[in-house]
């Protein structure tokens, strides 16, 4: 269950679509991401010009609260998904202008 394979099983939230990974063939699996993700290598976060759609794919009810802000308040699926590494995505409230993941007052100031 939600998880990006070859070939698509009849398992809740599965999809089948290219990954993304950012250098499969020398083992860097982080997920390319329009909003950040973790370049180990030289630990930095870098911006990418295309989003895996693993990113917020995967099992709704699992703690995504390691993730860095911004997230999509969903965990990404893979190797990184629910760490402090994951790739980032839009926040999921547009209202949310400070960006603590709730829609309050503070958002006005």
């Amino acid at each position: 269950t939600y998880s990006c394979i070859e070939r698509l099983d009849d398992g809740e939230g599965n999809i089948s679509k290219d990954p993304l990974f950012v250098d499969f063939e020398n083992g860097d699996y982080h997920l390319q991401s329009s909003r950040g993700r973790y370049w180990a290598e030289h630990n930095v976060w870098v911006l990418d010009s295309v989003d895996s759609p693993c990113i917020d794919a995967g099992y709704p009810e699992a703690i995504y609260s390691q993730e860095r802000m911004p997230n999509g308040s969903q965990i990404n699926i893979g190797a990184f998904g629910g760490t402090a590494y994951a790739s980032m995505s839009e926040l999921p409230v547009s209202a949310d202008f400070n960006g603590d993941g709730i829609v309050d007052c503070n958002d006005l100031e």
